[in-house]
């Protein structure tokens, strides 16, 4: 029989996105009364197009190749000119015809997209982003109308050999290797004189080594034409300097100023976020000088006279850039660790917020303060952030944690302390484990072990191997499983002789869930399984925990074979069962348990005497 018709009208129902919604043009026109930074910006195309001749040719063959559908990279450092150029290509072929922009949202979304014309999908630090990448790949493999697209990814370095499926990169064009020469820059200092004011201005000294990409030179001939004629190493900062006090020129009438350290903070917060400006009406209470009222309005009027983005009530505020000025502003904000806590921590915070924040720190955290600041945050609210991707998979969070926590835990272990280290390792693999990337993270928690080794810390050992013992359980090795949740409860048990009974409870808890897993029909196993339950009851009550005790121990009553252990788990259960008020209970408890087996005092059972 047929299946109804609203049936099928159900199932057939497709969300199908239009491509040009999910591009953003390449170029965009200069904001009215702007400052000096958006004069920078490779979206507004300020200084005429100058070189890179052979690079962008070979980009014009690989779009006009007939392939129906081919990848490029496109590699250099920040300031090297890959936006501007990918942009320039984007013009061209979009005068030609073609879709062609940068893909603002590389999410599942994307993989429903139906590809009316020639297409050009840009991809600015696709890094995070190789699974949606992939799935956008499949799907545009898998047409039937075979208009050509082009991929074109751009980073800062080679991407990781997942990002790029095999056989699709047709292309690498590299800016790094061909740094600008003498008369390339005088030629750009000079275009970009002519963009900026008068061509009779004279040209700055060039001669500086760190003069050698046309970000730096365009922003030297900027600094020129405003009377600062810096040497390379400072060229950042002192921009950055004048740029500030320009910004305060706008300041709200009948307003008092912030102070520099707030102005920077709030610029910061806008960089890091993008908010719409009712978001930042409410993310501005996350910067310190401003908690009152009319200076958070005061501040809001201000940022959006200076970074107005798009228009309308849901246009968002456009970040500080180009990227390289961008990053040096972040590192030189004063408090950044304790601002990007608070915004991680407002509650008016999205998903989408945080996604941005992670990808600005992760892009800036070659600057030490800036990667001051992302290790702060991975390390204090890593547990959070896992389980926010955990709870939000559409929103892609795990695959931006996992880039930023990638250059952290590949890095040398000297670049972070050792026990954070640890910490950062077990959690990362805890959470590999829970997607079922089992051999993944294995590899982490066996480097995590490693590092144990060689500190004098319980805490991270019990840890440590009781998150080992869950990973080779999961890989069905129950023997090397047992040996590592028996260090990990010896370990466990030390903490508590020490009366660090908090410190025990989470390992504890990874093994006795392990335990439970895969222990059935061993006897060995079911010890170690009771054993661990006690452990754990004990301290959960001597943490004053009880109703979580009370949890346990009931488990452990109906799993437990062992009849006198089984007793024993039956005595702290009435125990926990008479704390909660559960008299009838407790009383059941205790009638099924020699009274010989009662829980042995302690100060958290007296102080609840």
């Amino acid at each position: 029989m047929d299946r109804p018709p609203h049936r099928l009208g159900v199932e057939r129902v497709v969300e199908v996105h239009s491509l040009p919604s999910l591009l953003r043009r390449a170029r965009e026109p200069l904001p009215p009364h702007c400052p000096d930074w958006p004069l920078l910006v490779p979206e507004h195309a300020v200084v005429p197009f100058l070189g890179r001749h052979e690079e962008l040719a070979t980009l014009r063959a690989w779009a006009d190749d007939p392939a129906p559908l081919s990848i490029a990279v496109l590699t250099g450092r920040g300031g090297t000119g890959k936006t501007r150029l990918a942009g320039e290509l984007c013009a061209e072929l979009a005068e030609v015809g073609w879709d062609a922009g940068f893909l603002t949202t590389p999410y599942p979304c994307a993989t429903r997209l139906d590809v009316l014309r020639p297409t050009l999908l840009a991809v600015d630090h696709p890094e995070p982003w190789a699974a949606a990448i992939g799935e956008l790949i499949r799907h545009l493999a898998g047409r039937r109308r075979r208009h050509r697209v082009r991929i074109l990814l751009l980073t800062r370095g080679l991407p990781d050999v997942d990002v790029l499926p095999k056989g699709l990169n047709s292309v690498t064009v590299q800016l790094d290797g061909r740094p600008l020469t003498r008369a390339e820059r005088v030629g750009h200092a000079a275009a970009a004189m002519r963009a900026f004011a008068s061509p009779r201005a004279v040209l700055p000294a060039l001669d500086d080594p760190g003069y050698d990409d046309p970000l730096r030179v365009h922003l030297a001939a900027l600094m020129r034409l405003r009377g600062d004629d810096v040497e390379g190493g400072e060229l950042l900062s002192r921009f950055l300097m004048y740029e500030q006090q320009q910004w305060m020129t706008v300041w709200p009438d009948g307003h008092e100023p912030v102070d520099a350290v707030t102005a920077r903070q709030a610029v910061a917060l806008v960089t890091l976020t993008t908010p719409t400006r009712q978001e930042l009406r409410e993310l501005l209470s996350a910067v310190p000088g401003s908690q009152t009222y009319d200076r958070g309005l005061a501040l809001g009027d201000w940022l959006a006279r200076l970074f107005p983005g798009r228009s309308g009530p849901q246009g968002r505020l456009a970040p500080l850039g180009p990227e390289v000025v961008a990053e040096q502003f972040l590192a030189e904000t004063e408090g950044l660790d304790a601002l990007v806590l608070a915004v991680h921590d407002h509650p008016a915070r999205s998903a989408g917020h945080l996604l941005r924040l992670l990808d600005v720190l992760r892009r800036s955290s070659e600057r030490p303060a800036v990667r001051s600041a992302l290790l702060s945050l991975l390390t204090a609210r890593l547990d959070g952030l896992l389980e926010e991707a955990a709870a939000e998979p559409s929103a892609r969070l795990g695959d931006q944690v996992e880039a930023a926590l990638r250059p952290l835990l590949s890095g040398p272990d000297g670049d972070v302390e050792r026990g954070t280290l640890v910490r950062c390792l077990c959690v990362y693999a805890r959470s590999l484990l829970g997607r079922q990337r089992t051999v993944e993270a294995l590899a982490q928690v066996e480097r995590a072990a490693d590092l144990c080794d060689e500190l004098d810390e319980p805490v991270g050992a019990a840890m440590t191997y009781a998150i080992l013992g869950a990973t080779l359980a999961a890989l069905h090795r129950p023997h090397d499983a047992l040996e590592a949740i028996a260090w990990s409860q010896a370990e466990a048990a030390a903490l508590m002789r020490q009366g660090r009974h908090a410190d025990a409870v989470r390992p504890l808890g990874e093994a006795v869930a392990a335990l439970e897993r895969f222990a059935s029909g061993d006897p060995v196993l079911m010890g170690h399984l009771a054993n661990g339950m006690l452990m754990l009851g004990d301290a959960l009550i001597e943490t004053g925990r009880v109703l979580e005790a009370s949890v346990v121990l009931h488990r452990g009553t109906r799993v437990i074979e062992d009849d006198l252990l089984r007793a024993v788990a039956r005595a702290r259960l009435a125990f926990c069962q008479s704390e909660l008020g559960h008299h009838e209970e407790a009383e059941e408890a205790r009638a099924a348990a020699p009274g010989a087996y009662e829980p042995p005092d302690s100060a958290c059972r007296r102080a609840h005497r």
